[in-house]
């Protein structure tokens, strides 16, 4: 019996290719990579149902069978070479669909954000929580509970869907370092 599959989608910055360990991940993961006569550079090349593309540095594989919707391996050696990364998973049977988001920071940020319908109206909740939390807390008036557990709820609703730097700041970043 063969693992689950549902659609998934990495994006990495294009400067992961100079790793020959990424480059066999990739590999196996459907690309091709050949070598023009007279030119270090190469040639990408996706078999299959998989997808590749480059935009402004950042690059994106897409499978749309891949195994638990994630590209494990790959996730794992990016994380090791402390390379960022933003993995979109569509919904499985056994799954909701999620977003995972790794950048090499310290302490490093590896998140894996819900994509279901209470994505939306959580994120609208928040930002009105955190619209109106300074009006409770600059009263003249004593601090009750419930301006304590609205600070709790914002804390863990920003745990669920944390803020983080695009992909392309940290392309920019490296490109003028």
């Amino acid at each position: 019996m063969s693992a689950p599959t549902s659609s998934a989608t990495i994006e990495f910055p294009a400067s992961a290719f100079k790793d020959a360990e990424v480059r066999e991940i990739l590999k196996q993961e459907g690309l091709i990579f050949s070598h023009q006569p007279f030119d270090p550079a190469f040639t990408i090349e996706a078999q299959g149902d998989v997808e590749f593309g480059e935009e402004n540095g950042v690059c994106s594989l897409h499978n749309p069978e891949a195994r638990y919707g994630e590209f494990y391996d790959l996730e794992e050696l990016l994380i090791q070479k402390a390379i960022p990364f933003d993995r979109n998973s569509s919904m499985d049977w056994n799954r909701p669909p999620e977003t995972r988001v790794f950048r090499p920071v310290n302490p490093p940020f590896d998140v894996c954000i819900p994509d279901d319908e209470s994505s939306g109206p959580l994120a609208r909740l928040l930002k009105a929580a955190k619209a109106i939390l300074p009006a409770f807390t600059h009263l003249p008036i004593p601090r009750g509970k419930e301006v304590d557990e609205l600070e709790a709820a914002i804390q863990e609703a920003e745990r669920m869907r944390p803020s983080y730097a695009p992909l392309t700041d940290w392309v920019k970043a490296e490109a003028a370092s």
